[in-house]
């Protein structure tokens, strides 16, 4: 094993926090502005936006972002903080999602709540529903769904230094009581979705049980096995399932040593899981503290596998924001690919070069059921202001060995505004694929104050036939009865809409005139 020594490990996070106090947040007057990347609203749906003018990037689709933490009346509630969204998509129904982060009611508060969020309409509008369990303290969200519409949450319960798990099976809008799922600081969590295997592990400094970092559910989540050792124990970063149930943990062992660990027995529920570990160079180090994130990670280590039928499937891949090697760049977006079921790996490759010591931080990844690679990160504009920065987007068709141009999908913003009294805008992102483009959750700062946002990049396909939906309804694949852009069946599928004769068509519409087909096209 080539381990970087602790000392060594420890010497870099010092240098790392020495950095952070050297950088001087930008003021609002200092951010700039650019009319190319104006919020598109979500009302004019399947909408193309010109992004070149900015970046000589392609066109495309991106619709929000919508602000998820808001009032009944839709609005912006003043003096609060959210960071850390992770999201879950029901499956049968994928115009229904849920949302979760970590809630502070008082930015100037340390205490903060496991805030939720439920939308029908594909994220078009949230309704926030408060916190789930209540004033519990709780941090580190994760959420997953199963191939029936269940919805997993889990999280960290600072109370007792380990994690509980809350289950819903009506779409996030009521849970269980919680369920011990043992754990600790920086949990993670996956869900075989045909199984429904649940899968957490989390560092071994901070919970219950020592170097056993590793459980699972067997049983939908209903209670948890003993916990099991992992040797050696990633930590910081997340999970994935392959194409047959394999179980992959990505994490750190120091700075610079990047492992994957990988189970092919852990969907077995009569054996213990066994993990095989895999080092993968990444081209750099991990890094903690940085100057756009004073307190907080420069994002995790993600790892995702392709389960479609293509030719890329059952590849797995590692991306993370690396400080790398030689040179002056403070952080760029790296990524390996393996072939052989997460044994061996490629050399890394920086998914976008620039020249303007950029920081790419945040990196996070996901992958859409027909093999495409879609990956964001926060970038900032200038060297100057390290904590200026905006969203960037890029793909990949051919399992990571070309990159799409990266393209700007939000406005700048100010990640070291707003902060509450952890001095971090959060540890990660998250986002989700499908076949035509993904849903991304975030924290920024457009108020002056750090809120969760939803952001759909490409169009949308809520009917899961691998076709956008303006394109269905164009050519009256899907009916559009009440003209929102939504097909009929997908209102139906998510509760947006009742059909109490079961013909497909919503029961509201039968009051309205008939629909005249639009005649739009995406190009």
């Amino acid at each position: 094993m080539n381990r970087t020594s602790n000392s060594r490990a420890t010497s870099c996070a010092a240098a790392v926090i020495a950095l952070a106090f050297t950088a001087t947040p930008a003021t609002a007057s200092d951010i700039p502005t650019f009319a190319a990347i104006a919020r598109v609203p979500v009302s004019l749906a399947y909408t193309t936006v010109t992004r070149a003018e900015l970046h000589g990037a392609p066109l495309l689709v991106v619709h929000g972002p919508v602000q998820i933490n808001v009032s009944a009346d839709g609005v912006n509630i003043p003096g609060d903080a959210a960071n850390e969204p992770t999201l879950a998509v029901d499956p049968a129904a994928p115009n229904r999602m849920v949302v979760a982060w970590r809630q502070f009611d008082d930015v100037g508060a340390g205490h903060r709540t496991a805030g939720w969020a439920t939308t029908v309409d594909g994220g078009r509008t949230w309704s926030f529903h408060g916190a789930i369990d209540g004033a519990v303290w709780r941090s580190d969200p994760v959420l997953a769904a199963d191939s029936t519409g269940r919805i997993y949450y889990l999280g960290l319960n600072r109370g007792n230094e380990s994690c509980d798990l809350f289950v819903s099976d009506d779409a996030g809008s009521s849970w269980s009581a919680p369920i011990p799922a043992f754990g600790g600081d920086k949990p993670w969590m996956s869900v075989d979705p045909d199984r429904r295997h649940v899968y957490a592990s989390w560092q071994d400094t901070i919970g219950c049980c020592s170097e056993r970092v590793f459980t699972r559910s067997v049983n939908g989540g209903l209670s948890f096995s003993e916990p099991i050792a992992i040797d050696p124990p990633p930590t910081l970063g997340t999970h994935a399932i392959g194409p047959d149930g394999e179980l992959y943990i990505a994490g750190i062992l120091d700075l610079d040593d990047f492992v994957v660990a990988r189970s092919l027995d852990a969907r077995d529920p009569a054996q213990e899981p066994t993990f095989a570990i895999s080092h993968v160079d990444l081209g750099g180090m991990f890094w903690i503290l940085i100057p756009p994130n004073p307190y907080g990670l420069a994002g995790q280590v993600w790892v995702a596998a392709d389960t479609s039928d293509g030719q890329n499937r059952g590849h797995v891949y590692l991306a993370c924001s690396v400080l790398p090697d030689g040179g002056d760049d403070p952080m760029d977006v790296h990524f390996a690919r393996s072939e052989d079921g997460g044994a061996t790996w490629s050399e890394p490759i920086a998914v976008a070069s620039d020249d303007r010591g950029a920081w790419q931080w945040f990196a996070t990844m996901s992958v859409g059921p027909t093999g495409r690679i879609d990956l964001v990160w926060v970038e900032t504009i200038e060297a100057a202001a390290p904590s200026i920065g905006e969203i960037r987007y890029s793909s990949s068709t051919d399992g990571g060995r070309s990159w799409s141009d990266p393209t700007a999908v939000t406005a700048p913003f100010d990640s070291n505004a707003g902060f509450p009294p952890d001095e971090k805008i959060g540890d990660y992102y998250h986002m989700r694929s499908d076949a035509t483009g993904a849903d991304l959750v975030f924290a920024a700062t457009f108020n002056g104050e750090q809120d969760v946002y939803s952001l759909r990049i490409g169009p949308y396909d809520c009917n899961g036939n691998e076709i956008a939906d303006d394109i269905d309804i164009d050519t009256s694949t899907s009916g559009d009865c009440n003209r929102n852009g939504i097909p009929d069946e997908c209102e139906i599928a998510a509760g947006a809409a009742d059909d109490g004769d079961g013909d497909g068509v919503p029961d509201d519409c039968r009051t309205l005139p008939p629909p005249r087909r639009s005649g739009r096209r995406v190009p």
